[in-house]
């Protein structure tokens, strides 16, 4: 039996999301996670476009001090139906972004630097999930 045990709650964003998981240990969970507890959520995939880094129902770990599009990466974005949806972003030196579609059965969406300001950004990755492995690099296999 572990006698330190922490649950880590999820804000209450999405009616699918997660609400707890158990850790070891509350002085880890900054290491694992990249972020303090406070500050994660967790955060399903729904869609089948970002295979084979993450697949449709691997729930995610979103660091919500990230507000804004910093760097390219995988980011938890609000749409305008008030759900929360996970896309990988690729950053462009104009400001612009574009949403990429990993697994090339769809086209990519081009956004210029005043459509990006219209994402409402929830968090980013954190490069760990629940699914169908127990943790990943988020590094993408963007298909030509």
């Amino acid at each position: 039996m572990i006698s330190n045990t922490a649950t880590l709650v999820a804000n209450e964003i999405s009616g699918s999301m997660i609400k707890s998981i158990e850790v070891d240990s509350l002085e880890n969970i900054e290491f694992v996670f990249g972020a303090p507890i406070a500050d994660l959520i967790i955060v399903p995939v729904d869609t089948t476009g970002l295979e084979p880094t993450l697949f449709e129902g691997d729930h995610v770990f979103v660091d919500t001090r990230h507000k804004k599009f910093a760097g390219d990466g995988f980011y938890a974005v609000r749409t305008p139906h008030d759900t929360i949806i996970v896309r990988y972003i690729r950053v462009l030196t104009d400001g612009g972004i574009i949403v990429k579609n990993i697994d090339g059965h769809w086209d990519d969406e081009k956004y210029t630097a005043e459509q990006s300001k219209n994402f409402q950004v929830v968090g980013k990755l954190t490069g760990r999930k629940i699914g169908r492995m127990s943790s990943m690099s988020l590094r993408p296999h963007l298909v030509s």
